[in-house]
């Protein structure tokens, strides 16, 4: 199907095979006809904060994307369902702009649970200070180390779009 878009839109073909194996760090690339961006939706699945890979494809008039099923983009598909003037009569950068900003939107439910597993581990520490306690201490701060480390490209990446729009 992505192959299919490609053709039909005459997609960069670096792009649709950067979106269709995903994995890759936050980026924007501008092909003359289209924009090819990849940010990071964050996710919890089982507790467990992960980064999930979205990619756009932006034209002048069209906004499509690859992601997988865990990233919802429902409530702004929702505002174009219930006809919102503003989603439909902006352009296809607005379209773009509303998908992103969704995405980093919901970073603050993942961060919120993020608190809570600072809570009960802040807990853990205080009434039970034994190795396995230090070692699920130890393993929460890699894993938000790693998710830090993930975050760094993503700012740039919006960072990009941004001076691009407004020329600073």
């Amino acid at each position: 199907t992505l192959e299919e878009l490609g053709k039909a839109l005459n997609l960069h073909a670096l792009a649709i095979e950067d979106a269709a194996h995903g994995g890759h760090r936050p980026k924007v690339e501008d092909f003359g006809s289209h924009l090819f961006a990849i940010v990071n939706a964050l996710v919890v699945d089982n507790d467990k904060v992960k980064k999930s890979q979205v990619s756009f494809f932006v034209g002048k008039d069209y906004v499509a994307t690859v992601r997988k099923a865990e990233v919802s983009l429902e409530l702004v598909l929702e505002r174009i369902r219930q006809k919102k003037p503003k989603i439909l009569h902006s352009d296809a950068s607005f379209l773009f702009y509303s998908l992103l900003d969704h995405i980093v939107d919901n970073y603050i439910p993942v961060l919120e649970k993020i608190n809570e597993r600072v809570v009960a581990l802040e807990e853990l520490a205080v009434n039970d200070y034994s190795k396995a306690t230090l070692h699920k201490l130890f393993k929460f701060k890699r894993e938000m180390y790693e998710l830090e480390k993930s975050m760094w490209p993503m700012e740039e990446a919006l960072s990009s779009i941004v001076k691009s729009e407004y020329g600073e």
